[in-house]
């Protein structure tokens, strides 16, 4: 009989406290007290545990330097409670330990807090593993989870769109070009095409796609790269489209602030986090808010021509929809 002992994800470590578990993980972080003492923070992607290693088990890997940052390991040890342990509030006092894949001792030079963009750019591969970046891609997965969940619950089909097209939707000068089997083609814009497409077919749908620009991403309105979330739908009207918004916002905010992971997350990375708006959007016609400018002294200037006051027609730029949501505190439509 052979009997296989299950590894403990570390967001389920909590559920071994006062027994022994076996954990996979890489070290994530290494300080060693003494040649009988070291503390390893542990990190598997589901989350973080502070490891104990005593003793002769601590003498083996003070001496032998294979045990550093992003060594992958086995920890066999008794988990227990313990408030001073960052994280997970527990600790494993390591039992066994074993190195399952030795890491580039370069790691602790390589990788700092304080590293430029650019060497963040060019390991990024080891930047993601940091806990702030680990959070916003669990932050993002769950989001990404939500929104589909929501749209399957009113009845929308999700398509896949294709990413290589061989017209422009948003003007040809941010247009990615290249060359497909002899022919001109770009990467995708947009594609709301594709899903007015499939209306006709199935109705009500939805894509989740990648979309790019040509265009430096130096801000957060300039990204070469991203994923949109679109919808088109049959019988849509501005006022069907706004209610379809706002139920939108309601359930993916209220999934976020109701999930307990998801919501520490958040608050780990915006300390200023108080919880997300339910219901309490605006809808302020496009005459009152020219208006608003007027009350708020907000001009409007087009290239090097004199400023003015905003006049019916004119163009609400970004800035000026920031202003006038920060001076109503509300989302605004």
């Amino acid at each position: 009989i052979i009997t296989i002992k299950m590894e403990t994800d570390i967001r389920k470590i909590r559920d071994k406290i006062g027994q022994d578990a076996i954990t996979y993980g890489w070290v994530h972080r290494i300080r060693r007290q003494g040649k009988k003492m070291i503390f390893l923070i542990l990190r598997d992607g589901s989350g973080f545990v502070q490891v104990g290693v005593f003793g002769d088990l601590a003498k083996r890997y003070s001496e032998v330097q294979s045990l550093s940052m992003e060594t992958y390991i086995r920890v066999v040890g008794l988990v227990k409670e313990d408030s001073r342990a960052p994280y997970a509030g527990v600790e494993i006092e390591a039992r066994e330990l074993d190195v399952l894949g030795a890491s580039n001792t370069d790691f602790e030079t390589s990788v700092q807090a304080e590293a430029g963009n650019q060497v963040a750019f060019d390991l990024r591969h080891l930047f993601i593993r940091g806990e702030n970046t680990s959070a916003i891609f669990k932050i993002r997965a769950f989001i990404l989870k939500t929104l589909r969940r929501y749209y399957d619950g009113i009845g929308y089909f999700e398509v896949t769109p294709p990413s290589i097209v061989n017209n422009s939707c948003e003007g040809g000068s941010t247009l990615f070009k290249l060359n497909y089997f002899g022919e001109d083609a770009y990467l995708t814009q947009s594609s709301q095409l594709y899903l007015e497409s499939a209306v006709p077919a199935l109705g009500k749908v939805f894509c989740i796609h990648p979309s790019f620009r040509a265009e430096k991403s130096k801000t957060k309105r300039h990204l070469a790269e991203y994923t949109h979330i679109e919808m088109e739908a049959h019988n849509m009207s501005l006022e069907k489209l706004i209610d379809h918004l706002r139920k939108l916002f309601h359930y993916v905010f209220k999934a976020i602030d109701t999930d307990e992971e998801i919501s520490k997350l958040v608050k780990k990375l915006n300390p200023l986090y108080k919880g997300l708006y339910y219901d309490d959007f605006m809808v302020l016609p496009y005459y009152k808010a020219v208006e608003l400018c007027g009350e708020l002294g907000i001009l409007f200037q087009e290239d090097d021509s004199e400023p003015r006051p905003y006049m019916y027609g004119d163009d609400l730029t970004d800035k000026v929809e920031r202003r006038i949501c920060e001076h109503l505190d509300k989302p605004v439509f």
